[in-house]
């Protein structure tokens, strides 16, 4: 859902970077940050995903939470 930057580009740019790791945040588009909700005082799934990366980025991330998030049209 994101006009500017669809998921394509992604999966190019993820492709020249050695440390990378890409997700598709289903129903959030490029603000997926702002975009992905979370209880008070909890991180987003995004948001939890983006700090395991900036954390360690040579390990995998656990992204369980990105396949559990809802489709815009679920």
């Amino acid at each position: 859902y994101d006009p500017v930057t669809p998921p394509s580009n992604g999966v190019k740019i993820s492709s020249t970077l050695s440390k990378s790791q890409n997700f598709l945040f289903r129903g959030l588009g490029h603000g997926v940050i702002r975009g992905d909700t979370a209880e008070a005082g909890e991180l987003s799934c995004a948001q939890q995903v983006v700090t395991q990366f900036l954390d360690h980025p040579e390990s995998a991330v656990d992204s369980a939470c990105v396949s559990k998030l809802p489709g815009a049209f679920d």
